[in-house]
């Protein structure tokens, strides 16, 4: 019978965005669940598991694609 695995060492601070390179999204640190983290979507919604090998901090694009300010989507492609 294998023990279970510790959880992960160094969580990061509460609110700090990552990003989920398993699934490509960014979210919010909520939280530790057993060997898990889990966090949320930027925009609210529930929360989801991840494995923290598979978390890495947002850089700035990811930040904001995950706020919805991309240049893409503002007016005439300003930067706000």
């Amino acid at each position: 019978m294998t023990s279970p695995e510790p959880p992960p060492a160094n969580p990061p601070v509460l609110g700090t965005l990552l990003r989920d390179t398993a699934r490509d999204l960014v979210g919010e640190f909520r939280g530790v669940a057993g060997n898990r983290w889990t966090l949320r979507p930027t925009n609210g919604g529930p929360d989801w598991p991840v494995s923290p090998e598979h978390t890495e901090p947002a850089d700035i694009v990811a930040r904001l694609r995950a706020r919805g300010e991309t240049e893409e989507n503002t007016p005439q492609g300003h930067r706000q």
